[in-house]
């Protein structure tokens, strides 16, 4: 879907940069098939020739409200705070 929302923006021509927000670890030839999608999804948006491509690959997220829980974002997010107060 990204990519088609970038072509068809791309190709109206009122929209000279893109920017997208992934995920941290995007790589088109990781083995993960997440990582894997998320770095080809990246390389596809820059192929599509914007004057400026810029993705944002963000940080932990603190005090955000998810119905699931995230065993292992929640050890980083500790063990990230615990380092910043000292």
């Amino acid at each position: 879907m990204y990519i088609s929302v970038g072509l068809y923006a791309r190709r109206s021509s009122c929209v000279l940069s893109a920017l997208n927000h992934q995920a941290t670890g995007a790589n088109p030839e990781s083995s993960s098939y997440y990582m894997c999608s998320k770095g080809l999804t990246e390389k596809a948006l820059v192929e599509l020739g914007y004057k400026d491509t810029i993705i944002i690959h963000p940080a932990l997220l603190a005090n955000v409200k998810r119905p699931e829980g995230r065993l292992v974002e929640s050890i980083s997010l500790y063990v990230f705070q615990k380092q910043n107060r000292e």
